[in-house]
């Protein structure tokens, strides 16, 4: 695995997987959120995002975390070797994102756009997460389907035992192999 895109509705720790295969694999990690928005949530032009988007493509080496537009979803999956599709049920990705939103009081988030507190976005973020799961999950999983994706490894998460299991699973095997 050198290009990995990590993919799901909010509050499904992709973030914090992400970060687990950066310490196992090594490779760098981005969040398109960092790119997509500047402090105090302030969107960053389109051309502005593509445009690092592709420098990021262009490293060869990479943890993408996100979605963004959606031609840089596309071209993200066509140059990945490896998809993970975290892709919980609905109350999980609600449940586990206000759990997030409430230990931001207490202690700040990993990872996030910079200068973007989480608090003052909770309720966009869960009607984010409900229209990405009612609307923007089946367009994903008619990509993933998609015949030029047959060559790609697609790892679908539908649980939070699976996602532990894959972690676990993955370290293991790099451990294994040094």
């Amino acid at each position: 695995m050198d290009r990995i895109a990590v993919i799901g509705n909010g509050g499904g720790g992709k973030t914090t997987l992400c970060l687990r295969l950066h310490n196992v694999l090594h490779l760098p990690v981005y969040e398109i959120d960092q790119i997509q928005f500047k402090p105090g949530w302030v969107r960053t032009p389109l051309d502005e995002v593509r445009e690092k988007h592709d420098a990021i493509l262009r490293e060869g080496h990479w943890i993408i975390d996100g979605w963004g537009p959606w031609d840089t979803i596309q071209k993200r999956f066509e140059l990945a070797d490896t998809i993970i599709f975290v892709d919980f049920s609905l109350q999980t990705h609600l449940r586990w994102a206000m759990k997030r939103q409430i230990q931001s009081i207490f202690r700040p988030r990993l990872g996030g756009p910079e200068g973007c507190p989480l608090l003052p976005m909770t309720w966009q973020m869960m009607k984010t997460i409900y229209t990405v799961h009612k609307h923007s999950r089946l367009e994903l999983i008619k990509l993933l389907d998609s015949p030029n994706m047959k060559d790609k490894r697609i790892i679908h998460i539908h649980t939070p035992k699976e996602l532990h299991q894959f972690l676990r699973d993955a370290t293991k095997r790099v451990s294994e192999n040094l």
